[in-house]
């Protein structure tokens, strides 16, 4: 019997400013497990303070050296604003800090109430065996950080240690320890250590050393709305912590767990009252039998021995919660028009009635997945799932490969986990590529083989590339080669081991409304290229780092008055705003950010820097 696999594709990414309704107190410990927890916009999150200090202009990171305040009378002698209460909080804002001498900003010993927000930290490093945070909080309450960016440090980019009552939230977390310590374990983008009662929501944390958030002896506290990806150990990891909510984040790649859960007791990794889970990247490899109506799994995710999260959220596309259902097909190998013609059951070829090529699961291990090649008859290659291309005796197979062929719409398809190309095209024109998500491509390095890129375009010209997502791929997102007059428009290059897109001497090409966040090397790069248009003459592209490269540039809430250089005398004219649809300022790292070719009301949302946002509300607990 032809065994059958039902796959469903959607990558979403959530980020929404979230609330606690019914705060967890000292009095009554079980309140924190009947909470109900609202995701609200960001006018109802917001203290009054809070909106009239955060505006519409971006990040203004003045230059200055490292922060460290001990007791309320420094607090209160340091800041300029605020005078310390509930409703007018002591405000701490706008500093760009190099930590490589000292933590970035330390306070220790307050319970004034305060606010850190709009800051840039970076560079945090080790002196002598002292270690330098970006953030670091020790013996402290009543503390709110918000909508920074914490990011390249050698070690945690926000620690809180023996603090209770704090909120972190919509910060920008990533990239931390990436450099490993010698006898220093942690290196996470948020870590709780003895902290209780704190609320941890909405921030990006993602390619961390070790962990995404990290809790260690920390009881009580709350979890939610996070992006906690591609970090080098589990998205998030609870030790020795107990009675803890963790609820509607989201785990894709991380490389041990997507998150764990040892010696600690009575935390949830769902909202009881409302049964919302977290989303997992990995369910439906691990649950291929799973189904769900459409909101939630009905299977629990089970994240370590006896450890489960009962109502694993569905990633939903936004369109429809029909999922591929996968023939486990051989690779697929066919030559010229009348192979096609032969191997197809549908279709006739023409434009109006192409050839189709669908719903297969195939392992590219011995051979191509699919390889076209010598062909010009009207063809669609869809909802096929492609992984696992490997080589052999120096013959390198690809998820998807068109050589010599035109008129072909690849659509819809994952094709990920190859050690090559995700999708290669050679001496391909007039082909189309779109809506696939072509990631985690060339992982293993292939020696002497230095593409291993998401989607490749080699000695091919007039194509349309739209709408991928190509993450964490160990090469290029996008790569094109000695292509010319192709057209890349609104895919996902993320993540990626070196650049986002790469164009080598290809010329006369659109790139335009992608997305370009944490590549390794460059988000991008161009040479011995020429007449390439990276903006349509009003809209350019989405940078992930551009505040961190014009922090004093300004926008109209679309546009960017900067141009974004990409190399020597090449530039994004007009680089797009990442907004939440507020706040024209930077809102974290995934602000209004959604994986083009899986439009979402969602988180990524991850993949991007904030909120698009769904709004999950429920009645309060009776």
């Amino acid at each position: 019997m032809i065994g059958i696999e039902v796959i469903f594709i959607g990558v979403i990414i959530m980020a929404n400013l979230i609330e606690v309704n019914n705060p967890i107190t000292n009095t009554n410990d079980q309140k924190l497990l009947d909470s109900n927890l609202i995701i609200k916009n960001e006018e109802e999150f917001l203290s009054e303070n809070d909106k009239e200090t955060i505006n519409n202009a971006p990040i203004s990171a003045i230059g200055d050296d490292p922060i460290s305040i001990s007791g309320n009378v420094a607090l209160a002698a340091f800041c300029t604003h605020g005078s310390g209460i509930p409703g007018d909080p002591y405000i701490i804002e706008g500093y760009e800090i190099d930590a490589s001498t000292a933590h970035g900003i330390c306070i220790d010993n307050t319970d004034a109430y305060l606010t850190i927000q709009n800051c840039i930290i970076e560079n945090g490093s080790f002196i002598d065996d002292n270690y330098f945070f970006g953030i670091h909080l020790f013996s402290c309450s009543n503390v709110k950080i918000f909508n920074n960016t914490v990011s390249n440090n050698n070690n945690e980019g926000i620690r809180i240690y023996d603090s209770n009552h704090i909120t972190i939230s919509g910060n920008n977390c990533s990239n931390n320890g990436m450099t490993q310590i010698v006898g220093f374990i942690t290196n996470d983008g948020i870590l709780l250590e003895s902290s209780d009662y704190n609320t941890v929501s909405n921030n990006t944390c993602l390619s961390n050393f070790n962990d995404g958030i990290g809790l260690q002896r920390s009881n009580f506290n709350t979890v939610v709305g996070n992006n906690c990806s591609f970090n080098n150990k589990e998205g998030i990891e609870v030790e020795s912590s107990n009675y803890t909510i963790i609820t509607e984040n989201f785990f894709l790649n991380n490389l041990e767990d997507q998150a764990n859960s040892f010696d600690s007791n009575n935390n949830q990794w769902y909202n009881n009252s409302n049964s919302i889970g977290n989303y997992w990247g990995d369910y439906r490899v691990r649950y291929p039998g799973a189904t769900n109506d459409g909101i939630i799994w009905d299977t629990p995710y089970e994240i370590t021995a006896g450890v489960f999260d009962e109502y694993p959220l569905v990633m939903n596309d936004g369109e429809s919660n029909t999922p591929i259902v996968a023939e486990i097909h051989a690779p697929i190998a066919i030559n010229g028009n009348a192979e096609l013609a032969s191997f197809c059951s549908e279709g006739s070829g023409t434009s109006n009635d192409p050839y189709i090529i669908e719903g297969y699961k195939i392992d590219a291990s011995t051979a191509h997945g699919i390889v076209i090649d010598h062909t010009d008859a009207y063809l669609i290659i869809r909802d096929c799932i492609i992984e696992n291309g490997s080589f052999i005796n120096d013959n390198y197979f690809y998820g998807i490969y068109l050589f010599s062929c035109s008129n072909v719409k690849i659509m819809n398809n994952i094709v990920a986990n190859n050690n090559n190309e995700g999708i290669r095209l050679y001496l391909s024109n007039y082909n189309t590529i779109s809506g696939n998500y072509c990631s985690n491509n060339g992982m293993t390095q292939t020696v002497g083989f230095i593409t291993n890129d998401g989607i490749l375009l080699e000695s091919s010209d007039y194509n349309i590339v739209s709408n991928n997502t190509c993450l964490n791929n160990f090469n290029d997102g996008i790569g094109l080669q000695r292509s010319n007059y192709n057209t890349v428009v609104g895919n996902n290059c993320s993540f990626n081991n070196k650049e986002g897109i790469e164009l080598e001497s290809s010329n006369n090409t659109t790139i335009t409304e992608n997305y370009f966040i944490n590549n390794q090397e460059n988000q991008a790069n161009s040479f011995d290229s020429n007449n390439n248009q990276w903006d349509n003459g009003s809209i350019g592209n989405y940078w992930g780092d551009y505040e961190v490269r014009y922090p004093d540039a300004t926008n109209n809430g679309v546009v960017w008055d900067t141009p974004y250089e990409i190399a020597a005398g090449i530039f994004d004219e007009y680089p797009l705003v990442m907004n939440d649809g507020e706040n024209t300022g930077n809102n974290g790292p995934f602000s209004g950010f959604n994986i083009p070719g899986y439009p979402m009301e969602v988180f990524l949302a991850i993949f991007a820097i904030s909120t698009i946002g769904i709004i999950i509300s429920s009645k309060k607990h009776r």
